[in-house]
């Protein structure tokens, strides 16, 4: 219940909602003739709307995350004994779509990248919430992810799942079980950039020597002009800055 709870309250954050919102209540307000307070509350919808969708204006909020580890290359990364690999990217196997692909990020595919550079003998996939999939069978996103990584060449003996979690905090946490049960003390957590700072600090907690492996960056450190016009993109990328620093203050709060 409570986590139903949380992700209802987290769907209220995102802008594009938020703007809605705003703009709905504005009409709203248009049948009490209030006519000054709507355009004040239509200015400030414009505004955050402006900053949210401007690459240039929100440009910190995420690129703060993703700086938090340095970047290694899958050849240059040490040895450790399993990778993990955080769930997020991959699209569901439903209707009309027979199979899983990864378009939320590139998490799998630097995995695969690290096991065929043997820095690790076994990948953990993390990732619950099962769901009814194009052949009407029940499914986990882990057990999606082991797919995509046996179409990889990972040898499906190499590749443990852990289909339990629902988010982060709990992907953190039934990991943890299986790691310690197989005895493992270093591993190689490869999640997007924008994730790892909230990912590495839950991990602290368990004791295990954590080798950050960042993927799928958003942010480049050079300006371009498309950073000075509203985009899909910018919208996107805010609404994710601002999903994580709620996370990192949820994290802050309830030790």
């Amino acid at each position: 219940m409570v986590y139903i709870i949380l992700k209802i309250l987290l769907e209220f954050t995102r802008p594009l909602l938020i703007i809605i919102l705003l703009v709905g209540f504005s009409f709203f307000a248009l049948n009490t003739h209030r006519i000054r307070f709507v355009k004040k509350l239509l200015g400030i919808t414009l505004g955050f709307l402006l900053f949210s969708s401007i690459g240039i204006a929100n440009r910190g909020l995420l690129s703060r995350l993703e700086g938090f580890a340095p970047l290694l290359k899958a050849s240059d990364t040490p040895t450790a004994d399993f990778i993990v690999v955080l769930g997020g990217t991959l699209t569901k196997e439903v209707a009309p779509r027979p199979y899983s692909a990864e378009t939320g990020g590139d998490r799998l595919t630097e995995a695969a990248k690290l096991f065929h550079h043997h820095k690790a003998p076994f990948i953990l996939v993390s990732g619950g919430v099962p769901y009814r999939g194009f052949h009407g069978d029940f499914r986990s996103e882990a057990l999606d992810m082991k797919h995509y990584l046996e179409e990889l060449k990972v040898p499906k003996e190499n590749i443990i799942e852990e289909s339990s979690s629902r988010n982060t905090k709990e992907n953190v946490f039934y990991s943890d079980l299986i790691l310690k049960s197989r005895n493992a003390t270093r591993i190689i957590l490869v999640t997007s950039a924008f994730h790892m700072k909230r990912s590495m600090k839950l991990f602290s907690r368990t004791g295990l020597t954590i080798i950050p492996y960042p993927t799928d960056i958003r942010i480049n450190t050079t300006s371009v002009s498309s950073d000075f016009i509203p985009s899909v993109d910018a919208l996107f990328n805010f609404s994710l800055a601002v999903k994580e620093h709620l996370g990192l203050l949820a994290f802050y709060f309830f030790k």
